[in-house]
């Protein structure tokens, strides 16, 4: 370092720019990029080859998409949307009784009724906020029972009217 002195008597301090080799800059460069060799590009093949199979795992077996379910029915977890068609030339009013043929049987052996179907429920939703659970009726074919019948009988009142040709 050079210190030099101006006409008015200032002290100016002056350094030499230091010369960097283009060789010291490649050798600086190859350092930093055996790091990025031994220890940063493997972590990063890892964390492809961990996430890779995640995702092809999420995208195979989406979870199945359920219907809004009121609170006040509670952790139900095994629910069904129902559709009631009416094929009829007449309308359905309130209160008229109607059947669904479930098998029982199968949904017992896959676990997702009790034996004695004392689980299984039928509620009317209108709406996001309203809902009615129904008095149901089971009629097991044949005298069978709920843990041997495949085409047991669920019946339960309608709660509005359904118009010819109309779905609830």
């Amino acid at each position: 370092m050079k210190i030099k002195i101006d006409i008015w008597g200032r002290a100016h301090a002056w350094v030499r720019p230091r010369s960097v080799s283009i060789l010291a800059y490649i050798g600086r460069v190859k350092r930093i990029g055996g790091k990025f060799k031994k220890v940063t590009l493997p972590f990063l093949i890892g964390c492809v080859l961990i996430l890779i199979p995640v995702v092809i795992a999420l995208f195979r077996h989406p979870s199945p998409t359920q219907a809004i379910w009121a609170p006040t029915l509670g952790t139900w977890s095994q629910r069904r949307q129902l559709n009631v068609v009416n094929s009829s030339s007449a309308t359905l009013h309130a209160n008229t009784t109607i059947a669904v043929t479930v098998d029982t049987k199968s949904l017992i052996g896959q676990g997702k009724l009790k034996s004695d179907c004392s689980d299984l429920r039928v509620v009317y939703q209108p709406s996001d906020t309203t809902n009615t659970e129904l008095t149901r009726h089971l009629v097991y074919p044949s005298g069978g029972t709920c843990g041997s019948s495949t085409a047991t009988r669920v019946y339960f009142s309608l709660q509005a009217d359904l118009a010819s040709a109309g779905t609830r």
